[in-house]
């Protein structure tokens, strides 16, 4: 059976060969678009290691001038107080502080290089994941929920982190970023617990490896890394600069706490020059940051949908069409005894065939062009085995969809014709 169908197959080698070269075109537009998807898509599978559920971000600033006589008080005295009265409102869980942008969903964020003292002045941040650092202090990890590599709830973590100003935290991914010239093989995270490291001049020692931290939903898990630096409340220089400052609200509490608070900042949280001017969820913050990506995301879902459906119509059409033109064929097979199911298997593999031989030829240019980064990927490698895999073997099932469609459908049709009744239209 395999060989009377590799030599029919052969026989017909001019017709195969233009299907081989339609399948070829078709593979490697489908694989770009799938792979395209992928990317967008997959981000959003990926966890981001921070829980905004009840958590709220308050907005403050310092202006005017004290009137005339009344004492006047310094931006530390009355930031240091604003917390005390946050940290002891009604409901209020734990505070966080923070400086350069490590908040989820920030604009803006920082990066450095880190020196890993202890293992021969070893460079992490000189490649992928990118080390995206900033300052906090221990609540922090409280308040978005941020747990240790080792199952470590965030209450241990941060009594590990807050024991010490000169501590530091890294993400698992933090690895992935070294130099790899330098390094001599794949690195643990919990074996650089310990070290010292040395960070925009100053050293510090890894108290801790967390869980991969992103920075918000639609950003890849490869693309940034995290280191966070302490922020000592007990330096009035950290506390003159934070930037950033958010709450955690308790569960039971937080039905309708935004307007409790909104009712109690003129007379709670207006401290000398020092006041709030609004409290957000941090829902609505996710939605503010990514509401513009999800625009552009949707625009082009659309675009790709529309070419899929081309790219399938297109495919299926040529296989129906084929099929249809076999119908006096399948006739003189019927008439000789086959069956329907062996026709239909027949047929199937000639179409199993030619998709191979497609598909490993298209495999090498779809290589080629993640290898040369002309699919826009941007989560880190271009080139990656497990990628490639993925969206090589979403392109055959989905081509394998539509031949099986394109063949099914006419030759069940033509299969129920009588042989003789076929042969005499033929």
């Amino acid at each position: 059976m395999k060989r009377k169908l590799l030599k029919q197959m052969a026989n017909q080698w001019r017709s195969n060969v233009w299907l081989v070269v339609e399948l070829l075109i078709v593979s490697v537009v489908m694989w770009y678009i799938i792979d395209f998807l992928t990317i967008m898509i997959k981000p959003m599978t990926e966890p981001n290691g921070f829980d905004i559920e009840h958590c709220y971000k308050i907005s403050f600033n310092r202006a005017g001038e004290f009137p005339e006589g009344a004492e006047e008080t310094t931006s530390v005295q009355e930031r240091r107080q604003l917390l005390d009265r946050l940290r002891h409102y009604p409901g209020v869980e734990a505070v966080a502080l923070s400086i350069q942008g490590v908040e989820p969903y920030h604009g803006n964020f920082a990066s450095c290089y880190v020196v890993d003292v202890t293992a021969d002045s070893l460079y992490y941040g000189t490649r992928r994941p990118s080390t995206r650092y900033g300052y906090a202090n221990a609540d922090f990890l409280k308040v978005f929920r941020i747990g240790g590599m080792r199952g470590e709830s965030p209450e241990e973590v941060a009594e590990q982190f807050g024991s010490d100003g000169a501590n530091i935290l890294v993400a698992r991914n933090f690895v992935n970023s070294v130099d790899t010239v330098a390094q001599s093989g794949p690195v643990d995270p919990i074996s650089l617990i310990g070290h010292k490291m040395l960070v925009n001049g100053q050293n510090y020692k890894l108290v801790n490896v967390v869980n991969d931290v992103k920075r918000e939903d639609t950003t890849p898990l490869d693309y940034y890394s995290f280191v966070l630096m302490p922020l000592i409340e007990s330096v009035d220089q950290h506390i003159e600069y934070f930037d950033d400052l958010s709450i955690r609200v308790r569960p039971e509490a937080d039905n309708g706490f935004i307007e409790r608070f909104r009712a109690d900042i003129s007379k709670l949280f207006h401290i000398g020059l020092t006041y709030v001017v609004d409290i957000r969820s941090f829902d609505d913050v996710r939605a503010e940051r990514i509401s513009e990506d999800s625009k552009v995301k949707l625009k082009l879902y659309v675009v790709l949908a529309f070419l899929l459906v081309n790219v399938f119509l297109g495919l299926l059409g040529t296989f129906w069409y084929r099929t249809r033109q076999r119908v006096s064929e399948m006739a003189v097979r019927m008439a000789a005894g086959a069956t329907r199911a062996s026709i239909f298997r027949r047929l199937m593999g000639e179409g199993i065939i030619l998709l191979v031989i497609a598909t490993v030829l298209a495999f090498g240019i779809d290589s080629l062009i993640a290898y040369l980064e002309f699919n826009l990927r941007m989560d880190g490698p271009h080139f990656t085995v497990g990628m490639m895999a993925w969206t090589v073997g979403m392109t055959f099932l989905a081509c394998l969809a539509m031949i099986t469609l394109g063949i099914y459908f006419p030759a069940r049709a033509a299969m129920k014709i009588q042989p003789a009744e076929a042969l005499h239209d033929e």
